[in-house]
């Protein structure tokens, strides 16, 4: 099955590596475990983006 969310634990290049999944009432899988990332990281990370998008200006 295609996974789009980069942050699940069971996401592998785009496909969910569960041999079967669950999903919601509203068609978004309910065995989904999002992965934690640390936030001085994740802040890190984004004024990294930002920057490097301010850059191409």
């Amino acid at each position: 099955m295609n996974c789009a969310n980069d942050y699940c634990l069971y996401n592998r290049a785009f496909e969910c590596i569960l041999d079967e999944v669950s999903l919601d009432s509203i068609g978004m899988c309910d065995d989904c475990i999002v992965v934690k990332i640390d936030e001085n990281i994740l802040e890190e990370e984004k004024k990294m983006q930002l920057d490097a998008l301010e850059s191409r200006s």
